[in-house]
């Protein structure tokens, strides 16, 4: 790490403020003489190396908000893999954004304002491809801002992983939302267009969807999760996998970025196969028929390319999503790309992007969990109980509805929802219109358990 002397800081900053005056008065200016028409345009590898230099090297910042400044909607994905291959190059490991978190700082608004510059341009790139990430920046501002209030900044010791995250994860939604778009086009020319279905094999499938108690708006899909979902099947591995990262609306945004339906065509980017999966309203349509899930057409894309992915990679284990005897984690390994964590773990060391399968839970982690995920941590929770505890089932669409008791199945896979004082809430697959009670003794009775964090 190298560390700018104070006094370089400081020489830096009055140059920045000079330009940023020169900038603020340009209205008054010809605009053939503002500061930008005396320097030559820069590409995105030559502007890394000259933030290299100017951050990481020793005092010759003198153009650093000039070089910042430079950075587009257009090229900030570039510029930032070209600094990481120049500090590679010098044996280091290093991000833009941690480079100027490692350097040390007068004052903590101008590394706050360099870190602000650099999400601008990845929200215009988003904005740009239409992903909607309106939660994700909310959590990245408070974030930041909370990095920036902490007196390490100005030595140059602050960890800045926690904002590093959502650099990360922009640019992974703008890579994954070019790709959704490259394959939905190839889909709708494959197809010459012929998307939709016939109106009279939509009014069938509408009606059976119907008598289930659900709406039918969404049953051709819209490009995101935001319905409720029914399992017909025995896959409730999958479905109460949907249900419980639907649960958190962090983690369902993040979800529905790998989402989209554009030309009567949805397209569905499955980490674990690591492509894009397509369908047309026609054939999301026969895949609510054939009952992979029903409810939302969107998560009918979701299953029909788990389904897809099965048959392709030939396994002996997995041949149709629709198959109960598959694993409770097995949804966040295929959502997600991730194989679970077996060692020791609690909730808190869960890291983000990663999940944990489990038997036998311990009442103290589930009731962590509880806690956490109630406080609206990016968690989502798929749960088995022992055979024959006593539960309630609860009406979501009458709340004069009087519980129903019931028995938790052992072979049944059941979503957190939420909880109170009193009780923990689930959701259960095979009952869109309702929700699971039971008293908080359940963290007693729980046998398999998949925990995954999202950030």
């Amino acid at each position: 790490m190298s560390v700018q002397g104070i006094n370089s800081v400081v020489a830096t900053q009055l140059a920045d403020e000079k330009i940023l005056k020169i900038k603020a008065n340009e209205d008054t200016l010809n605009s053939v003489f503002t500061v930008e028409s005396f320097l030559p345009e820069i590409d995105a590898k030559s502007l890394a190396q000259s933030l290299v230099d100017d951050i990481c090297g020793w005092g010759t910042g003198n153009k650093t908000l000039y070089h910042f400044e430079k950075i587009t909607k257009d090229n900030v994905i570039e510029v930032l893999e070209n600094f990481k291959k120049i500090i590679a190059s010098q044996g280091k490991e290093q991000t833009l954004l941690q480079a100027i978190y490692s350097e040390a700082w007068v004052s903590r608004s101008t590394p706050k304002k360099y870190a602000q510059m650099i999400f601008r341009q990845l929200e215009r790139k988003s904005e740009e491809l239409g992903i909607d990430n309106k939660i994700l920046k909310e959590k990245q501002v408070e974030e930041l801002n909370k990095l920036s209030d902490n007196w390490q900044v100005n030595f140059g010791i602050a960890d800045s992983s926690k904002v590093e995250f959502f650099v990360d994860e922009m640019i992974k939604r703008i890579n994954i939302r070019n790709k959704l778009l490259v394959a939905n086009s190839a889909k709708v020319n494959e197809c010459n267009g012929q998307t939709a279905p016939a109106k009279a094999e939509l009014k069938r499938v509408n009606g059976i969807i119907e008598s289930y108690g659900l709406n039918t708006e969404d049953t051709l899909g819209n490009g995101k999760l935001d319905n409720v979902l029914q399992q017909v099947n025995p896959n409730c591995w999958a479905i109460a996998g949907l249900n419980s990262v639907c649960e958190n609306d962090e983690i369902k945004e993040y979800m529905n970025s790998m989402l989209l339906k554009k030309d009567g065509v949805v397209s569905f980017y499955l980490a674990a196969a690591d492509k894009v999966y397509s369908f047309t309203e026609k054939e999301v349509l026969d895949g609510a028929n054939k009952a992979y899930v029903i409810g939302d057409g969107d998560a009918t894309a979701v299953i029909l390319s788990i389904d897809k992915y099965f048959k392709e990679s030939g396994a002996k284990d997995y041949t149709d999503s629709r198959d109960g005897a598959i694993t409770v984690g097995k949804i966040f390994e295929l959502l997600f790309a991730k194989t679970p964590r077996n060692e020791k773990w609690t909730v808190d060391n869960i890291r983000p992007k990663e999940f944990v399968e489990t038997k036998n839970i311990s009442a103290i982690a589930f009731d962590m969990f509880v806690e956490k995920a109630t406080k609206d941590e990016p968690l989502a929770g798929i749960f088995c109980f022992r055979n024959g505890v006593n539960a309630e089932r609860i009406s979501s669409t009458d709340a004069l509805a009087e519980p129903k008791a019931i028995k938790l199945s052992y072979s049944h896979a059941y979503s957190f929802y939420t909880a109170d004082e009193n009780y923990v809430y689930f959701k259960d697959s095979n009952y869109a219109d309702s929700y699971i009670r039971t008293t908080r003794d359940i963290a007693y009775h729980v046998l398999d358990a998949a925990i995954y964090r999202y950030r």
